[in-house]
């Protein structure tokens, strides 16, 4: 049981790594000011909390 709930825990925490990274890149490669204040929102949030 433990090792399901840490297995789950990790792919949980790649995934969001994931998702920042693909922000990253939508921020890096956008010249749409909004659409920069939206990731840029998203990214805060991933890496502050809400």
């Amino acid at each position: 049981m433990l090792e399901v709930l840490i297995e789950a825990g990790l792919r949980a925490k790649e995934t969001e790594k994931q998702r920042f990274f693909e922000l990253a890149d939508r921020l890096r490669a956008t010249n749409d000011v909004d659409e920069i204040q939206q990731i840029k929102g998203d990214l805060a949030r991933m890496t502050f909390g809400s």
